[in-house]
């Protein structure tokens, strides 16, 4: 069994997404992210829920009429 050193650990344990946003707040949608989702769309839940949390932008209301913990219902196509 090989053992690894700290360093070695934190940088694969410690290697989470990261979230760039920009200074201006009327840029917001030029934020990145280091996650796959982000690469494929271009936009990515991190992004929103940082802008959101920091008051760069609003949800929209049917998202804040939900309460935690209670599931959405599915919209038939």
């Amino acid at each position: 069994m090989e053992r690894y050193s700290f360093d070695s650990y934190k940088n694969k344990g410690f290697n989470f997404w990261t979230v760039t946003l920009p200074i201006d707040k009327l840029k917001w949608l030029d934020s990145m992210c280091k996650c796959p989702g982000f690469f494929e769309k271009f936009m990515s839940k991190h992004v929103i829920g940082m802008t959101i949390r920091l008051n760069y932008c609003k949800p929209p209301p049917a998202v804040t009429q939900v309460s935690i913990g209670k599931e959405r219902r599915r919209v038939d196509r």
